[in-house]
């Protein structure tokens, strides 16, 4: 048993989180360490261990009350049993690490995370989870993983998610005379080490009107005068502040753009009311384009949208009010109605955790007359009835059902957008458009929009659009190679997929790095 074993908990009630044990043998015996990593807590005593040479038992009471509690079976390199997290219950596994991990603080790690380019095809994105380990992205693959720290710079990855073996690279990150990272040194297996320098980004607090009102946001863009291609970068349902939608624009910029990020109407540092239709959060998108366009860092001609998930309906609308679009890059962008979407994604919510056929027509029927009473103010007493049925057959209450009163307020955003037609904008597009849609899209389902879509361009003419299907990416273009009985954190992929081909499109259209062979 003596090593450093690293795992993850599935809670029973939801919810998931990090372990890490250390496991040594001294003259009295097995002893252990703890780490509660969410809680930037390391090294901590197990007071009680217990192991029969198949079974390890361990108790940790922490000072102030609580406890946590251990039981698993060893088979191979894995422990596997039950948790009780203080007082949560939780399925466990923990995987034995090829390597004995440094206790670094994650706060030694801060200046590490960014973008780092390996040559052209091939980008590191670098994060940190809010517990502080540092999650790698190769946007070329989809490959996702944790790094586990041998020292303060030195780290490797395993060849899943959060599995520390079997290793499958070494990532060395180097530091200037003022200890700022520059690059990394990136080593698969026992192939030649590759240099990727970081890109720098410039960010600088912004704002512009649109009808009136003022909305606040974020320019980042590589360090450097030249002027470059811009885009506005829209988010999906969670879009609420600019940080939503960072991730997406900090790749955007990886390629040699600038990148626009804000606060949406009504939320962060922008001025004007939260519930609006699509129509209005498409015009402020396009004032967001429009603004980007005057700006003398910006190269003419050159500024776009990019819309992911709900924002597939508003940012074609966007480029339709805003003559200076230059592209439209939609990820799982929706054809049908919000109605019709959100009755697929709730339903298909429901098969997943295993309702019967009945409980869900149910559930279909509710919805249906939801949706009827949204769009005509009638018919309350019908879905009224529906609902209270679909709530004693036990659906979830805040997944699946809508409110309970007439008058909540939350139904005046579902009044205002829930029956939008995106067929007639997208007949009259001519942006050029790349679309990416994902194969296991349990929301946006690829055969219910992706002909949708491309029947609506095609009848309106559209001169220059690509729609793509990514294999084996979910709803968040996320890559998922392994499924079904393989937990999450051991799943092979599970990292953001289709960049390669967003890259490649603009590159053909746009001065990405100077020249379309520069492009990450």
């Amino acid at each position: 048993l003596p090593g450093d074993w690293v795992g993850w908990a599935y809670l029973d009630e939801g919810g998931d989180l990090p372990l890490r044990l250390r496991l040594t043998a001294g003259p009295e015996g097995l002893a252990a360490r703890f780490d509660e990593l969410v809680a930037r807590r390391y090294d901590l005593p197990v007071q009680h261990l217990a192991w029969d040479g198949a079974t390890l038992r361990l108790e940790r009471t922490r000072p102030g009350g609580g406890s946590i509690r251990l039981e698993g079976t060893l088979r191979g390199h894995a422990i596997r049993g039950r948790l009780d997290w203080l007082g949560h219950a939780a399925d466990f596994e923990l995987l034995r690490s090829p390597h004995l991990l440094a206790r670094i603080p994650p706060e030694r790690w801060e200046g590490i995370p960014g973008t780092y380019r390996l040559g052209p095809g091939r980008s590191l994105v670098l994060t940190s989870r809010f517990w502080g380990e540092l999650l790698v992205t190769d946007l070329a693959t989809g490959r996702h993983g944790t790094l586990f720290p041998l020292d303060t710079d030195l780290f490797f990855l395993g060849a899943a998610l959060y599995a520390p073996a079997p290793a499958a690279a070494r990532l060395r990150f180097h530091r200037d005379e003022e200890g700022e990272v520059t690059a990394v040194e990136w080593q698969e297996g026992e192939g030649e080490p590759i240099t990727g320098e970081r890109i720098p980004f410039v960010e600088e607090e912004v704002s512009f009107e649109s009808d009136g009102v003022r909305l606040a946001g974020t320019l980042l863009r590589p360090a450097g005068s030249a002027p470059l291609p811009a885009a506005a970068v829209l988010g999906g349902s969670d879009w609420t502040e600019r940080e939503g939608t960072r991730r997406d624009a900090s790749i955007l910029a990886s390629f040699g753009m600038a990148t626009l990020i804000y606060d949406k109407r009504g939320f962060g540092e922008s001025g004007g009311e939260a519930v609006v239709s699509f129509h209005q959060t498409a015009r402020d998108a396009a004032a967001a384009a429009a603004w980007l366009a005057g700006r003398p860092d910006v190269l003419p001609g050159q500024v776009g949208l990019t819309g992911r998930s709900r924002s597939g309906w508003t940012a074609p609308l966007a480029a339709s009010l805003a003559p200076q679009a230059a592209f439209l890059v939609l990820f799982v962008p929706p054809a049908v109605s919000p109605a019709a979407q959100e009755t697929t994604r709730r339903l298909h919510l429901l098969a997943d955790r295993g309702f019967s056929p009945d409980q869900r027509e149910l559930a279909a029927e509710m919805l249906a007359a939801a949706w009827r009473f949204a769009a005509t103010g009638e018919g309350w007493q019908e879905y009224a009835e529906l609902r209270r049925r679909a709530a004693s057959a036990g659906l979830p209450e805040e997944e699946v059902l809508e409110p309970a009163a007439a008058d909540d307020p939350e139904w005046q955003w579902t009044r205002l957008n829930m029956a939008y037609d995106p067929l007639p904008v997208l007949e009259d597009l001519r942006t050029p458009l790349l679309a990416l849609f994902g194969e296991r899209d349990r929301n946006v389902v690829v055969a219910e929009n992706l002909p949708r879509m491309r029947a609506a361009l095609e009848r309106g003419g559209h001169p220059d659009f690509e729609l793509r299907v990514v294999p084996g990416a979910d709803h968040g273009l996320r890559m998922v190679l392994e499924d079904g009985d393989v937990p999450p954190h051991r799943r092979v992929g599970f990292g953001p997929a289709g960049w390669p081909d967003v890259a490649a499109w603009l590159a053909a259209r746009l001065d990405l790095w100077g020249s379309p062979a520069d492009a990450p």
